[in-house]
């Protein structure tokens, strides 16, 4: 049950939401008929929001957790075998997360991948206060989730494939691990 609290002016309103720690599982029944993966997935975790609006300034601020998440059976395992086809032709490389190419795509787009679980939700609180008035929106896709896009949930921009993407990239690095994804 989420804890509602609004603080109204003469010239301001302003809006609190708390939801506390709430079954990962129980969020993404929300969207079951949108996600057919749901009908497979085993997934544990919890998540929990802060959330602020203020009116008329019109600041949105969230601050999503999520902790312990995992997935299960979406298959993600029979991904090792998956090879880009932008390679074909060219002598094999060997890359490991101190090769130059390797350092240099993850300095490019996702800087922590090393350190997060799949997800960064530093990365996407960031993308959520920088993208309020850009009119060029930022990602927050980590690596785990761009492989995820390609092998998975195709490149469709909605907030459904997002959610997919998050199943997929949290399976990915429990079953095939760092390294491989990386490759």
């Amino acid at each position: 049950v989420a804890d509602w609290q609004g603080n109204l002016t003469m010239t301001s309103l302003q809006l609190n939401l708390n939801l506390p720690p709430t079954p990962v599982q129980h969020g993404y029944a929300l969207f079951a008929g949108a996600i057919p993966e749901l009908a497979r997935a085993r997934i544990d975790g919890r998540f929990s929001l802060r959330a602020t609006l203020s009116l008329p300034s019109q600041v949105l601020t969230l601050e999503p957790r999520l902790e312990g998440m995992a997935v299960q059976g979406l298959g993600t395992e029979q991904w090792t075998q998956a090879r880009s086809a932008c390679g074909r032709g060219l002598p094999s490389l060997t890359l490991g997360p101190s090769s130059p190419l390797a350092r240099a795509v993850l300095a490019a787009e996702d800087q922590r991948f090393f350190e997060h679980p799949g997800y960064d939700l530093a990365e996407v609180r960031q993308a959520l206060h920088s993208n309020r008035h850009a009119a060029r929106p930022r990602g927050a896709s980590t690596r785990s989730q761009q492989v995820a896009k390609l092998l998975g949930t195709g490149g469709e921009r909605s907030p459904v494939r997002k959610l997919r993407e998050l199943l997929y990239a949290v399976e990915m690095e429990q079953t095939l691990g760092k390294a491989h994804i990386l490759r």
